[in-house]
């Protein structure tokens, strides 16, 4: 390979860091209806159900009041459409005793509500009464931390004026397991295979040697997937076997043991190993037994670039090299980290 394959290495690693943020990926290329209907199903696994919602046209004073009775307003779902006018939506979130089979004990939740109209479109954002956040567009908000099945928030969202009618897009309760639990409370990550087996369907196409005839392997990982295993005690056993038959030269250290915390850490070092395959045309890890793979990635540093690629910029090489990091104290700590360190080697060209 040679280094014109550079540039492709650094689009590759912005955009796969800023896909572990909180916004799902969508981009899902290269994959069959069949299969993207699946990851969808995945994905779904991953957060609460948001429901109806109690839905007021025009101003009411204190419509974030938990003594308020909204028992008389109409019910919402998502795509409805509501007046320019400001509006108010209501709905008490509980946490259910468990979800898909999972307790959700120690899990963080997050809010964010969805919303469309041309223009600015000013919203505030009350949980029991306390306004907790004011703007346009704004992030996903921390509802439940640690969450406790059972517990109850009263959501209240004012939409201010707007220029034309707005759409009511949905709200988004997507849930980021307790990485320290055990036991029952241990709950994997549906997100983490959805990832992997779209991001393996983008990159496939894109290595320097094209590996297209690969794509059905992708296509029957997919497959694979046993739904009904998903939705309930099952899901930690389908991962894990999905995962270890087909990601593992790209695991962290971490991820190769059973009781190790994993964290967004973890994921810069699979995203390092990902963009090595695309400069090198091979993994940075590989044995000859699964055994083998796990001691590589666990003690062994990865062959040198520079050998292979004298002309490699010493940047990319030292910032690629500290993704793989086998320590995750001494990685990027953040994917926002790794994209400003990045940046500075558009800076140098």
């Amino acid at each position: 390979m040679h280094l014109r394959h550079l540039p492709l290495a650094l689009a590759l690693t912005c955009s796969i860091a800023l896909a572990q943020s909180f916004t799902p990926i969508r981009e899902q290329k290269n994959l069959s209806p069949a299969a993207i209907a699946k990851l969808h199903t995945v994905e779904m696994l991953n957060s609460l159900p948001a429901g109806e919602w109690h839905f007021h046209a025009g101003d009411v004073p204190h419509g974030e009041s938990p003594s308020l009775d909204d028992s008389a307003w109409p019910l919402q779902k998502p795509r409805a459409k509501a007046p320019q006018d400001a509006v108010w939506y209501r709905r008490v979130i509980e946490v259910p005793k468990t979800l898909n089979g999972y307790d959700l004990t120690g899990s963080r939740i997050w809010f964010q509500f969805r919303a469309d109209a041309n223009g600015p479109m000013p919203e505030i954002v009350y949980f029991n009464g306390r306004r907790v956040a004011l703007g346009d567009d704004l992030e996903p908000i921390v509802l439940f931390d640690p969450a406790k099945p059972g517990d109850k928030i009263l959501v209240a969202v004012k939409l201010l004026h707007t220029v034309d009618e707005k759409t009511f897009a949905g709200v988004n309760l997507k849930i980021e397991p307790n990485p320290s639990a055990t036991g029952a409370s241990a709950r994997p990550n549906p997100e983490d295979i959805r990832i992997q087996c779209i991001t393996a369907a983008n990159i496939l196409p894109a290595l320097p040697t094209p590996r297209k005839d690969l794509l059905p392997k992708v296509e029957e990982a997919v497959a694979a997937i046993d739904l009904k295993a998903l939705e309930g005690s099952g899901l930690r056993q389908v991962i894990l076997r999905a995962k270890v038959a087909s990601e593992l030269v790209y695991f962290s250290p971490e991820q190769t043991y059973g009781n190790v915390p994993v964290d967004g850490r973890s994921d810069i070092f699979s995203l390092g190993s990902v963009v090595y395959t695309v400069l090198m045309g091979r993994p940075p890890f590989v044995g000859d037994s699964q055994a083998e793979t796990i001691r590589k990635i666990r003690q062994e540093p990865p062959p040198p670039l520079r050998k292979s690629h004298p002309l490699l910029p010493r940047l990319f090489e030292s910032i690629l090299l500290k993704m793989l990091a086998k320590e995750s104290e001494f990685r990027f700590q953040t994917a926002s980290e790794l994209v400003n360190a990045l940046e500075q080697i558009s800076h140098e060209r």
